[in-house]
C-alpha cells in the first residue's frame, strides 16, 4: 500500500524549524510517567501498546524533510527496554536526562516508549512524543486509553483514531482578526527572552483555598472559570508591571477533534479600560479567549511576517495554559498514577500553568532562568494573587480602584525626617561660615582665590551698589557673570534680599530676551557691554574695580526663609522655558543633606562643573560654601579637555565632583586622583564607567528635577547586578517619593509616574498658574503637595528608586534637559514647516550617547543646509539637533498618533570617503577619527562639525582620540574649523606614538523578519539557504555567466550585504561578491550525474553561510 503524503500544518511548520534551528533539544519533548500496578506484566503492557499503534494513525506519523508527513504502516512492537534502579532519586537522575534526549529523526517513529522499576516492586512506563504529533492534551488521552485497554475497559474496536488532513476555514476572516488585534496594540514585554539560554526551572504554587471559596461564592463564578479569573489577573498584573495602557499574554490554545489535537501559543490582547468594572473586565477575558479558539488557524510567524512586528516578546513574553490533565478518578484508586514530567523547554521566559481540577488547585510556574531570579518570580505570584484577592474582594468597582500599594508597604516610603533649622537662611548661614572660617579659600578660579572675609566684602560692596541704584527686597536680579565674579553676584543679590536668576550669555537674544521679560526681572548684572545695549533692561557693567568704591556700606533687609532664592529657567512643553522659583529653606535642606547623606566635611574641596544656568550649579556653589568647603570652579578649557580637568583636581585637591554620565567616559581612569566622593546627575547611568571609579572613590548616582531643588534622591554604590539598571536611590533627607498609576500610589516592583514632596518643593512656576496646576497636586491620602516630575520609575525590592524613562517629551541629552514639545515649537514657527516631530534615538548601543532626531514636513522648498542652520541659529547649543530629516508626512497610527515603529530611520547613506582618495598621513587620522565618532562618510575637505551630528562630548572625544595618535587640539579647533585644512593649521603635533583605528562600514537596515531571525540563536543556520537549480537551452560558456553574475551582483545593493561576526551588517567594499565554480560532467553516465550533482549542491548550500 502506498503512503499517502500530507503538508504539515504551519503549526508543525514551525516546530519543524524549531527543531532543526535550536541545540537545545528538548524544546519540542512530551514526557510522561505512568506508574502501573506491578500485576500487569511487560507482555500486557506490549499488547495494549500494539493495539494503539495499530489503531491510532497519529503514532505512525513520520516527517520528510520536504515538510510532508505520512501514516507509515503498521508493524508491531515486539520489544522494550526495560531499566531497573535501586532508588527514586536514581530513577530521577536517570529522567532528568532521559527527557532531554531527542528522538527525532526524518521517517522515523516520533514516540518512545520505556520500562523502569524500582527495585523490581514499583514500575513505571515512561513515555515521550515529539510535539509535532503530540501536545499535553494528547499525551493524556493516550495514557487514558492505555490504562482502559489494560484493565479491559475499554473495548479493542472502540479504539479509533484516522487521521485526516484538516481544512482551514475562513483564513481571510482569520488574517483579519489577528490584523485588527495587533494594529493598536501598544503593550510592553515584561520579561526580555535570551534564545542563547534556554535553561529553565519550574516552582509549583498552591493557590490559596481562601481565594478559591471566594471565587465559588461570588457572582461571577457562575459565568466563567477558575482559569480564565487567572488568566484576567494575570493580564492585569502585567499592564501593571509594564506600567502601559495594555498588555498582552501568550495563550495555549488547543484544538480537539478526537486524536488532532493541537496546541498553538497566540496572543490574548483583551481591552483594558480602567473605567470599567473588573467584574466586565474579566468577562472581557472569558468572550476574548472563546473568540481567539475560532481564529486559532494563525501562528506566530505569520504575525511578524504579515504586520511587522519586529519581536513577538511583548505579546507572549509570559503565557498562560491549563493543565487540567489526569488520569480518570476510578484509574487513580485502582492504582495508577500519571504525571507529566517534559512539556518542553518554552521559547519565551515565562509560562504559567494552572491546574484547577485538583483537590488542591495550584499553579506551575516554568521559567527562563536567564530572564528571571527565583525570588522575583516568587513576588511575581504574591502579586497576582493580591490582584485576584481585590477582584474578587471588589468585583463591582471600577479597574481603576485595585490599589496597587500594599497597606503593609507604607511604611517603606515614609519621610525620612531630619531635623534641620528652617528659619536659616542661605545669607545667615554664608555668614556663619565667615565668621568661622574667614582666612579660609571659598572659592579658586583660574588659579585665583578669594578667602570667606575677602568674598563676603566684595559681596557686601555690590550688595551696596544695588541698594543705591535702588534694588529692594524680592526684586528679581539677573546675573551672566562667570568666575568669582559670579559668586560675588549672587551673594550680593541675596544679601539685598533680591532673587536671583542665571542667565546664559550665549543663549540665543530671544531665548534671553524672554526669560528676563517673563521673570519681570527689574535689573541685570552683565560684563558684556553688546548685550547691555541691546536689551530694554537696567544693567549694571560689572567692574570690581568700581564695585569696591561702595564703601558707603547700608544695612540690609531682613529675610526668612520662606523667601524666593533663585529662579532658574528650563525647557517647557509649550515651546517658551519655565521659570521654576525655589526658597531659602529648600536650599538650606539640599545643603545639610550633603553632609548628612553624602559625607561632606568641612575641609572637602568641591568642584563646579556645570554652568550657571543649570540646576546642578546651585547644589555645587552652594553646597561648598554653606558648608565651609572651598569651591572650585572649572574653566571652559578645563570643561572641554578632560586631561585638563584631571590635572586642575590634581592641582587644586578637589575631594568632590559632579560629572555628567556621558562625560565619565572621556575621564582615564588609570590616573591616581585626589577625589574621595563621586557623583554623577542628568542622564542615566551607566556600569561601564561605574566599575572602573568604584574603587578609586564614593560613588554615588544622583537624581534631582529643578522643581525639587536640583537634588531629590541618591543611590551609594555597592555589590549590585549590573544586568538591571542603576538605581537612583532613595529620596533626601526631608523628601518623599512616591510613585503613582493614575490615582493609585504604587508599592514595590511596580512602575509608574514619580511624584516629590517635602522641604525641597518649590514654590511653583513663575507666571505660569495653567502649568502650576497640571504639575503641583495634592497627595489623595496625606494632602502634602506634591511634585509630578513626568518620570517613571520604580521601588526595586530593596526600596530604591530606579528610573524607565519619561511619561512627556522631555528627555536628556548631553546632560542637559530638553523638552522635545519646545523644540518642535520653535521649529514649527519657521514658515517652510508644516509639521514636526522629534526624538531620541541611541545609534550606537556600546555607549550611552543619545541623538535627538527632527523629523520635519516642508510646505515651502528650502535648502538643507540653509534650514539647518536657520533651526541651529535659534537654539542653545545643547538642543540643537543632531538629525533633521525630511519626509513627505507623519506617518499615524488608527489612534491618531504618531507612527513611531514607521518613521524612516537614520540610514547611512553610501557614500565614497576621502580617505580612499588622499595619502596625506595627517589628513587621513582626522578623517578617521571623525569618521569613527560621528559614524559617518567624510566626502569633502569642507566641513560642519554640528550639521555632521557633532557635539560637545564629540568634540572632547575626537580631541582625545587624535591625541593617542599623537596630535594636540582644543575643543573649539574642532567646533570652529570649516574645513580640513583649518583643522591642521591649528595643530600642536607631538612625537607620541599613533594608534590604528577600524575602518567604518555603513548601516544598513534590517527588517523585521531578518531581525527575528539574528534575535534567536539558531544551531544549523544553513536551514534557512535558499538554493535554485537553473537549466540553460542557450549555449552560454563560462566566462558569459560570470559576467552575468557580476553585472548582477554589482548592481544590487543586497548582494552586497554581509554580516559580521557580532551578526551587524556592513557593505562588502573591495571583496569578491561571490563564488564561482564550474564542474564538467559530460562524461558520467546519468546515475554517475545524479549522485555527483546532489553531493556538489548539499556542499553548496551547507557552506552558503
Amino acid at each position: 500500500m502506498t503512503n499517502i503524503n500530507y503538508k504539515l500544518t504551519k503549526v508543525q511548520e514551525n516546530l519543524l524549524n524549531i527543531e532543526n534551528l535550536r541545540e537545545v533539544k528538548e524544546i519540542n519533548n512530551i514526557c510522561a510517567s505512568l506508574e502501573i500496578p506491578a500485576k500487569y506484566t511487560t507482555d500486557e503492557i506490549l499488547f495494549s501498546l500494539n493495539i494503539m499503534l495499530r489503531k491510532i494513525d497519529h503514532l505512525r506519523i513520520e516527517v520528510l524533510s520536504n515538510k510532508e508527513q505520512y501514516i507509515r504502516s503498521y508493524q508491531e512492537f515486539n520489544n522494550i527496554l526495560i531499566k531497573k534502579f535501586e532508588s527514586v532519586s536514581e530513577l530521577d537522575s536517570f529522567i532528568e536526562v532521559w527527557k532531554k534526549d531527542s528522538i527525532f529523526d526524518f521517517k522515523k517513529p516520533l514516540h518512545e516508549f520505556l520500562i523502569v522499576e524500582i527495585n523490581g516492586v514499583k514500575k513505571q512506563l515512561l513515555i515521550k512524543f515529539h510535539h509535532l504529533i503530540s501536545d499535553i492534551q494528547f499525551i493524556t488521552q493516550f495514557s487514558n486509553t492505555f490504562v482502559g485497554l489494560l484493565l479491559n475497559d475499554i473495548n479493542i474496536e472502540e479504539v479509533s483514531g484516522s487521521y485526516s488532513q484538516k481544512t482551514i476555514l475562513n483564513q481571510e476572516e482569520t488574517i483579519e482578526f489577528w490584523e485588527k488585534e495587533l494594529e493598536s496594540f501598544e503593550g510592553e514585554n515584561l520579561y526580555k527572552e535570551n534564545s542563547k539560554n534556554l535553561g529553565t526551572e519550574v516552582i509549583k504554587e498552591i493557590i490559596p483555598q481562601e481565594l478559591i471559596r471566594k471565587f465559588e461564592e461570588s457572582k461571577i463564578s457562575k459565568d466563567t472559570t477558575l482559569f480564565d479569573f487567572i488568566l484576567a489577573g494575570v493580564i492585569f498584573s502585567k499592564k501593571v508591571k509594564t506600567f502601559t495602557s495594555g498588555a498582552s499574554v501568550g495563550l495555549a490554545v488547543t484544538q480537539n477533534d478526537g486524536w488532532n489535537s493541537n496546541t498553538s501559543l497566540l496572543p490574548i490582547i483583551p481591552k483594558i479600560d480602567l473605567e470599567t468594572s473588573i467584574k466586565k473586565y474579566i468577562l472581557d477575558v472569558s468572550e476574548k479567549k472563546a473568540i481567539i479558539k475560532k481564529f486559532c488557524d494563525y501562528t506566530i510567524s505569520e504575525m511578524i511576517e504579515n504586520n511587522g512586528i519586529e519581536s513577538f516578546e511583548s505579546l507572549t513574553d509570559i503565557s498562560c495554559m491549563e493543565m487540567n490533565y489526569e488520569l480518570k478518578h476510578r484509574y487513580l484508586k485502582l492504582g495508577f498514577k500519571f504525571k507529566v514530567i517534559g512539556s518542553g523547554s518554552r521559547t519565551n521566559p515565562l509560562t504559567i500553568m494552572i491546574n484547577y481540577m485538583n483537590e488542591k488547585p495550584f499553579i506551575l510556574y516554568e521559567y527562563q532562568t536567564f530572564s528571571i531570579k527565583l525570588p522575583e518570580l516568587q513576588r511575581l505570584h504574591l502579586f497576582i494573587m493580591y490582584i485576584l484577592e481585590q477582584f474578587i474582594d471588589n468585583i463591582d468597582k471600577k479597574l481603576a480602584s485595585v490599589p496597587l500599594l500594599k497597606k503593609q508597604e507604607e511604611v517603606y516610603f515614609e519621610k525620612r525626617v531630619k531635623d534641620f533649622n528652617k528659619s536659616e537662611t542661605i545669607t545667615g548661614l554664608f555668614k556663619k561660615q565667615v565668621e568661622k572660617f574667614p582666612n579660609k579659600i571659598a572659592v579658586r578660579y583660574n588659579k585665583e582665590g578669594v578667602t570667606f572675609k575677602e568674598l563676603d566684602k566684595k559681596c557686601s560692596e555690590l550688595a551696596n551698589l544695588l541698594i543705591n541704584k535702588g534694588v529692594c527686597s524680592g526684586q528679581v536680579i539677573a546675573s551672566t557673570l562667570v568666575g568669582i565674579d559670579a559668586i560675588v553676584a549672587i551673594f550680593a543679590i541675596l544679601k539685598v534680599g533680591g532673587i536671583y536668576l542665571p542667565v546664559d550669555k550665549e543663549n540665543p537674544f530671544e531665548r534671553i530676551k524672554y526669560i528676563l521679560s517673563d521673570s519681570l526681572c527689574k535689573l541685570l548684572i552683565t560684563s558684556d557691554e553688546e548685550l547691555s545695549n541691546s536689551l530694554k533692561i537696567n544693567t549694571i557693567i560689572y567692574d570690581s574695580l568700581l564695585v569696591e568704591k561702595n564703601t558707603n556700606l547700608n544695612s540690609f533687609p531682613n529675610i526668612t526663609s520662606d523667601n524666593l532664592a533663585y529662579i532658574i529657567y528650563t525647557s517647557g512643553s509649550t515651546g517658551v522655558p519655565k521659570g521654576v522659583m525655589i526658597k531659602h529653606s529648600s536650599v538650606i535642606n539640599m545643603c545639610e543633606a550633603l553632609i548628612n547623606d553624602i559625607g561632606i566635611e568641612e575641609n572637602d574641596i568641591i568642584q563646579q562643573f556645570a554652568s550657571h544656568s543649570f540646576d546642578a550649579s546651585i547644589l555645587e556653589i552652594f553646597g561648598a560654601l554653606l558648608n565651609g568647603c572651598t569651591l572650585v570652579m572649572v574653566n571652559h578649557e578645563e570643561k572641554q579637555n578632560p586631561n585638563l580637568l584631571q590635572d586642575m583636581w590634581d592641582t587644586e585637591k578637589v575631594t568632590f565632583a559632579i560629572i555628567p554620565p556621558v562625560y565619565m567616559q572621556n575621564l582615564d581612569t588609570k590616573r591616581e586622583t585626589t577625589l574621595k566622593y563621586l557623583m554623577t546627575a542628568g542622564e542615566e547611568a551607566n556600569w561601564n564607567f561605574i566599575l572602573e571609579w568604584k574603587d578609586k572613590v564614593k560613588y554615588f548616582n544622583a537624581y534631582g528635577p529643578t522643581e525639587a531643588t536640583v537634588w531629590t534622591s541618591t543611590w551609594e554604590y555597592r555589590n549590585f547586578d549590573t544586568n538591571l539598571s542603576v538605581p537612583i536611590g532613595r529620596p533626601i533627607q526631608n523628601v518623599s517619593c512616591h510613585v503613582f498609576q493614575g490615582i493609585q500610589e504604587c508599592g514595590l516592583e511596580i512602575p509608574g509616574e514619580l511624584y516629590i514632596s517635602g522641604d525641597s518643593l518649590s514654590v511653583g512656576y513663575i507666571n505660569n498658574d495653567s502649568k502650576n496646576e497640571k504639575s503641583f497636586l495634592l497627595h489623595p491620602r496625606t494632602k502634602e503637595k506634591m511634585y509630578r516630575t513626568g518620570d517613571i520609575v520604580y521601588w526595586n525590592s530593596e526600596k530604591e528608586l530606579v528610573f524607565c524613562g519619561r511619561k512627556d517629551n522631555q528627555v536628556k541629552v548631553r546632560g542637559h534637559r530638553i523638552d522635545l514639545s519646545e523644540l518642535n515649537s520653535i521649529i514649527l514657527k519657521q514658515n517652510e514647516v508644516k509639521e514636526v516631530y522629534s526624538c531620541i534615538t541611541n545609534l550606537n548601543s556600546k555607549n550611552s550617547e543619545k541623538e535627538v532626531v527632527v523629523y520635519v514636513v516642508l510646505q515651502n522648498p528650502i535648502d538643507k543646509n540653509t534650514f539647518r542652520k536657520k533651526i541651529i541659529d535659534q537654539l542653545p547649543t545643547y538642543m540643537q539637533p543632531h538629525h533633521i530629516i525630511e519626509i513627505a508626512k507623519l506617518p499615524m497610527t488608527l489612534n491618531g498618533k504618531v507612527d513611531k515603529k514607521s518613521l524612516p530611520s537614520i540610514i547611512r547613506e553610501s557614500k565614497v570617503s576621502l580617505l580612499d582618495t588622499i595619502d596625506n598621513s595627517t589628513k587621513k587620522d582626522i578623517i578617521e577619527v571623525f569618521e569613527e565618532i560621528l559614524k559617518i562618510t567624510i566626502e569633502n575637505e569642507n566641513i560642519d562639525f554640528y550639521s555632521l551630528g557633532g557635539d560637545s562630548i564629540k568634540a572632547i572625544r575626537i580631541v582625545s582620540k587624535l591625541k593617542n595618535r599623537g596630535y594636540k587640539l582644543r575643543t573649539n579647533d574642532i567646533v570652529d574649523s570649516k574645513s580640513i585644512d583649518e583643522i591642521i593649521l591649528r595643530l600642536g603635533n607631538t612625537n607620541e606614538e599613533k594608534l590604528i583605528s577600524q575602518p567604518f562600514e555603513s548601516d544598513i537596515i534590517l527588517s523585521p523578519i531578518q531581525k527575528e531571525f539574528f534575535r534567536k540563536d539558531f544551531f544549523v543556520k544553513e536551514h534557512f539557504n535558499q538554493c535554485e537549480t537553473l537549466y540553460i537551452n542557450s549555449s552560454l560558456n563560462d566566462l558569459e555567466i560570470k559576467s552575468i553574475f557580476k553585472e548582477l551582483t554589482e548592481n544590487h545593493i543586497l548582494f552586497k550585504v554581509n554580516f559580521d561576526q557580532n551578526n551587524q551588517p556592513f557593505i562588502n567594499r573591495g571583496r569578491e561578491l561571490f563564488l564561482f565554480e564550474s564542474h564538467d560532467f559530460k562524461d558520467l553516465n546519468s546515475d554517475e550525474f545524479n549522485i555527483k550533482f546532489k553531493l556538489i549542491c548539499e556542499k553548496i548550500k551547507i557552506n552558503l553561510i
